[in-house]
């Protein structure tokens, strides 16, 4: 649906926020997301679609009609946005690593290997 998931999976909370019997589980999904990427950045993409992307909570209400929206398909997109901020963070360890190796800092090394080695450990 939306190319930038962070925004599709906010919109999907926002739409679900306005239905009597939501089918998410909004406080869960809110939280996973808010985890990922603070609660101010979390309110300013909710404010940002309020005010400016009116056309993507109609879109998100047209695609996940009340039937197929589930926890399974936000658990889905929120797994994604994780996983892209661990491959881009361990990206830019493995640029540090390259510099820390071309400046024989093996102290320094060794600590940015261990950090690559936890974050793809958490990549699913």
């Amino acid at each position: 649906m939306e190319s930038n998931p962070i925004k599709e999976v906010v919109a999907i909370i926002l739409w679900q926020e306005k239905m009597n019997d939501p089918k998410i589980n909004l406080e869960n999904s809110k939280n996973k997301l808010i985890e990922l990427l603070t609660k101010e950045k979390f309110e300013e993409i909710c404010k940002d679609i309020r005010e400016n992307d009116t056309s993507l909570l109609a879109t998100t209400e047209l695609f996940y009609s009340d039937n197929e929206v589930s926890d399974d398909i936000v658990e889905d997109i929120i797994s994604n946005i994780k996983n892209h901020i661990l491959i881009s963070k361990r990206e830019g360890l493995r640029n540090d690593l390259k510099k820390a190796e071309s400046e024989n800092d093996t102290k320094l090394v060794d600590e940015i290997l261990k950090k690559i080695q936890d974050i793809s450990g958490k990549i699913g």
